[in-house]
């Protein structure tokens, strides 16, 4: 099992959000399994922590501690994989397809995730999932 994580689950372990406890819960139950990550991972992480900041969600000593607990996170479960040329053409093949709902974002991690040759993808996402699901990737965690 090689399971690729996305930003949903990564931020929601770090900042209080709906998906929290799941996602604190699946960290603690897969934390000893191969998981994957990439370094678009990072960049979204924390494009999301200054979004919440500005927003007012969180402050600036919550900001500065969640962005190091999540570089420790994935230092310690990674390593973490920079995107090559070829994960671009497939998001944009993927963006291409109207149906799919995909943002550029979400076609990139899936196309890493692809290559990376992952069976699964966690992800709280539900138009990502079934992206990937689509591409024969089992999403998690299961949706409740």
């Amino acid at each position: 099992m090689r399971i690729y994580v996305d930003t949903s689950l990564v931020i929601a372990t770090h900042v209080r959000e709906a998906e929290s406890a799941r996602a604190l819960a699946w960290l603690a139950e897969n934390g000893d399994k191969p998981l994957l990550f990439s370094t678009w991972l990072l960049t979204e992480c924390a494009s999301t922590l200054s979004i919440k900041q500005r927003r007012g969600e969180i402050d600036a000593a919550l900001h500065a501690e969640a962005s190091a607990g999540i570089d420790a996170l994935v230092r310690h479960l990674g390593p973490a994989h920079p995107p090559l040329e070829s994960d671009f053409l497939a998001a944009r093949g993927f963006c291409s397809q109207a149906a799919s709902g995909l943002r550029a974002g979400d076609a990139l991690h899936l196309a890493i995730a692809l290559r990376l040759s992952a069976s699964h993808f966690a992800t709280f996402d539900t138009t990502l999932a079934r992206a990937a699901s689509l591409q024969g990737l089992i999403a998690v965690p299961a949706p409740v």
